[in-house]
């Protein structure tokens, strides 16, 4: 136990344990208040980001630059463009490729969201094989991806109802990404029957030349959106900010983790405030033992901290369980997500730590700064 004298040679780290042990149901009532309110808004944050860079990694996979879409449009999946406008993009100088799809999200039988993807007729993704062919999908067919086969208790040759509309599954697809492995693939014209968007599409992909520079690549986009008024250019990492899903839970996360340190300030200094009543002459009695006001203060922060890192432990764990049980939850809407934990939410954790165990400790310090010597001495 030498190192642990060394460590604890000014008695803080003792009489901190003998604190928190002499008080375990305040103590553990503080920490799991903090941990809860921590938890609950490390789940909001951990699913917008988990869900962007989801959908990141996707159009990454698919080497998409830029996409096209319609202007003033608060929630991009609403986006409905001119299919033709793929043609006259294709043959602007410095793109590589361009391909457009439409996006909705659909209703199966059992009353579940699933996300569809539409694509036009030739293109590669809605063909499978069959006996060694490639052939592709005819009206009335679609596939399937395999996250969505899973949860949705779907196979190849099973016949599914899409808005009213009767579909038959043929084969599974190769994903791209997570993302996309929970969506359904099927021919342009049966979506946007279905969807009546007759010759609209959502997006248009866009794939540039590598060799691009920054100032052709603006002037690329400036050239794409001068086609139509209608037309707006962004990339990837624009639509992702301004998707509107990802946009609200993102919002809604920080407001509700900005609400939760707020309140577990509140419940950490009326802790430790209650504590330092209780200990205004043990504290004393430091004082007349020499003990600077410095030294006793510190023991009082260090106490603080000690609770509110234990709570962000326990936070963090409620954090990445509520994250799970969300995304889980988002799927029955059709938004298929991996749980992502980022290296942004583990700062979020920590700075919240450091918020709340210094400015909830600064009320009990003010108490404890004005404990005088003379008190140790009334009982």
């Amino acid at each position: 136990m030498s190192w642990f004298r060394q460590v604890d040679q000014y008695g803080l780290v003792s009489l901190i344990i003998d604190s928190i042990s002499c008080r375990p149901l305040r103590a553990l009532i503080a920490v799991l208040s903090i941990a809860v309110a921590m938890g609950g808004g490390m789940t909001m944050v951990g699913v917008s980001e988990s869900l962007e860079a989801t959908v990141q990694q996707g159009y990454a996979s698919r080497q998409v630059d830029l996409m096209l879409m319609q202007a003033n449009k608060s929630n991009p999946m609403t986006s409905r463009i001119s299919e033709t406008f793929v043609d006259q993009v294709r043959k602007i100088d410095g793109v590589q490729g361009a391909q457009a799809a439409l996006i909705d999200s659909l209703l199966l039988d059992n009353d579940s969201g699933i996300l569809v993807y539409g694509w036009p007729p030739g293109y590669q993704e809605i063909s499978y094989r069959q006996g060694g062919e490639v052939i592709e999908l005819q009206q009335g067919q679609v596939l399937i991806g395999r996250t969505a086969a899973s949860l949705h208790d779907l196979t190849p040759g099973k016949t599914i109802e899409l808005n009213l509309g009767d579909f038959e599954i043929i084969d599974f697809f190769e994903a791209n990404s997570f993302f996309e492995s929970g969506v359904l693939f099927m021919r342009l014209d049966d979506l946007q029957q279905l969807t009546s968007a007759r010759e609209t599409v959502t997006f248009i992909f866009i794939n540039l030349d590598q060799d691009l520079t920054e100032s052709s690549r603006w002037q690329l986009m400036e050239e794409i959106e001068a086609i139509n008024p209608i037309l707006k250019v962004v990339t990837t990492e624009e639509f992702l900010q301004k998707n509107q899903l990802t946009a609200s839970v993102r919002g809604l996360g920080r407001i509700i983790l900005v609400a939760n340190a707020l309140l577990s300030i509140l419940i950490i200094s009326t802790i430790m405030v209650l504590t330092v009543s209780e200990r205004r002459q043990e504290l004393a009695v430091l004082r007349a033992m020499g003990w600077s006001a410095t030294r006793v203060s510190m023991l009082v922060l260090l106490e603080t901290a000690v609770l509110a890192t234990v709570a962000a432990l326990i936070g963090g764990l409620i954090g990445l369980v509520g994250m799970k049980a969300s995304l889980i939850y988002v799927q029955t809407l059709g938004v298929y997500s991996q749980s992502i934990v980022t290296l942004q939410q583990i700062m979020w954790l920590g700075i919240s730590t450091v918020v709340i165990a210094t400015i909830g400790a600064a009320l009990p310090i003010y108490f404890t700064l004005n404990i005088t010597t003379s008190e140790a001495l009334r009982k």
